[in-house]
């Protein structure tokens, strides 16, 4: 297959992601182990806005010049189930820029895919079908996900990194259009735990959010992504840098 990415944005702030570490606290939630209803309908679309996350107090200041479109495009079988094809324009100062993800939803077995996420963190790693969500799970059981390699030469160092995903639980926000509407979904977190020498150097986070169908809504979809602000201060490593939210803002679901 092609380079598989999601969500240029990220793809731009691949340098932090590289070594930047010491995000926010990690969050847990102690229920779960259901198994919701994620079901894909090709035609969907979801635009959304961008917001930077200071990396002093956390708080948001929304891009105007910068939004998002993804549609939910080609359907492709794999084994028995279906995956599908996403592709996200995003607009930003002008400048235009495609991505593709490619994704799918075990439903018997409540484990949500997606192809070559880990790329997100090592945009050298070989891509496979990665766990994204493990929904047979009680939320906040963590799980690894494999990063082939696993370390990354950064200004002469080379930075281990591992990589883990835990479900946190289900959750809603609003809309960032007019009129606002709520939004079902479920919260994962990633945690990027990077080593120099053995040496910790702290973590990274990123939360997906993931759109289900709860019997009033149809929202299923990849419908936020937030890269928490970032902080890295053990000398000659240190860097920081704000976090960026992507949030829908309308949807539209056949």
């Amino acid at each position: 297959m092609d380079k598989i990415k999601y969500f240029s944005i990220f793809i731009l702030t691949a340098v932090m992601i590289y070594l930047y570490g010491c995000g926010d606290d990690s969050t847990t939630n102690t229920g779960g182990g259901d198994k919701p209803n994620i079901d894909f309908k090709t035609g969907s679309v979801f635009t959304f806005t961008f917001d930077t996350l200071s990396r002093i107090n956390g708080s948001s200041v929304r891009l105007t010049n910068m939004s998002s479109r993804d549609s939910i495009e080609t359907s492709i079988p794999i084994g028995s189930n279906t995956a599908y094809r996403i592709v996200s324009r995003t607009d930003s100062a002008s400048v235009i820029s495609y991505d593709t993800a490619l994704v799918y939803y075990d439903a018997g077995a409540g484990k949500y895919y997606q192809y070559g996420i880990a790329r997100l963190i090592n945009p050298s790693v070989t891509p496979t079908w990665d766990l994204i969500g493990d929904f047979s799970l009680p939320n906040g059981t963590s799980w690894q996900i494999a990063l082939n390699p696993d370390s990354l030469l950064i200004n002469g160092f080379y930075i281990k990194v591992a990589l883990s995903a835990k479900v946190v639980g289900a959750t809603s926000f609003q809309t960032t259009g007019s009129p606002t509407r709520d939004v079902n979904c479920y919260q994962i977190e990633f945690k990027a735990d990077l080593t120099y020498l053995g040496l910790a150097l702290g973590s990274i986070y990123f939360d997906y959010y993931l759109g289900y169908n709860n019997g009033t809504t149809n929202t299923s979809g990849i419908v936020r992504l937030k890269l928490r602000p970032i902080n890295l201060g053990i000398p000659p490593i240190s860097l920081s840098n704000f976090g960026v939210d992507k949030i829908t803002s309308t949807f539209n679901v056949p």
